[in-house]
């Protein structure tokens, strides 16, 4: 499937989950970019695949508010989830 003419730009997933049993510390779904935003209460994949689900606009101080906390994420300043220590695993596409 097709979606841009555009070539992809770098991406670089990081996943993020407990030790102890891989507990993620983010559940919920946003598309941001530096001022404007998309809360999304699915998967890409289940979009219009039957289930009631919701994507709403972010505000830009939302939106800004939002990325600031992912990055302490994405920069792994936050070690821990409760008692249990954070693993983080990284990679480029």
């Amino acid at each position: 499937m097709k979606v841009s003419d555009c070539e992809a730009g770098e991406v670089t997933l990081t996943m993020v989950g407990t030790v102890s049993n891989g507990e993620y510390p983010i559940h919920d779904r946003w598309w941001l970019t530096e001022k404007n935003g998309l809360r999304v209460g699915t998967s890409a994949n289940s979009l219009g695949m039957g289930k009631l689900s919701e994507i709403s606009q972010l505000d830009e101080p939302d939106t800004v508010a939002k990325t600031k906390e992912i990055d302490r994420y994405l920069e792994e300043k936050i070690k821990n989830l409760g008692s249990d220590r954070l693993r983080y695993l990284s990679f480029k596409l």
